[in-house]
């Protein structure tokens, strides 16, 4: 999740559906101690589909995701200001993401003996 919203915004991260696996990506960055990545996720996710669930088939987000900038004419604006909020949250969730591997030893599991 945090590689498709750093690569063009929760537009972009919603378009292409790797939000199929939404509640897990906010159920990781909750893992991994991110405190403000999951409310940041959850208020994108808010502005483009409301109070509905985001659909998890693909072409009905992209569907949904089309409708909402037809019925929005600030969305572009809205989720800008959130993924600008999200980006400079970036070097924390690294941080965390990386403190998170090294407590449950993820990097000893592929160290070369």
């Amino acid at each position: 999740m945090v590689q498709k919203a750093n690569n063009g915004g929760f537009d972009q991260y919603f378009f292409k559906r790797a939000s199929n696996y939404f509640s897990d990506a906010l159920h990781g960055l909750v893992t991994i101690g991110v405190l403000l990545g999951g409310p940041l996720t959850k208020e994108a996710d808010q502005i483009i589909s409301g109070n509905e669930a985001a659909p998890s088939d693909q072409d009905k987000c992209r569907d949904l995701l089309q409708e909402s900038h037809s019925r929005k004419p600030n969305l572009d604006r809205d989720i800008g200001a959130i993924d600008n909020k999200f980006y400079t949250e970036i070097d924390t969730i690294m941080l965390c993401l990386q403190r998170y591997a090294e407590a449950q030893k993820l990097f000893a599991r592929f160290s070369a003996s």
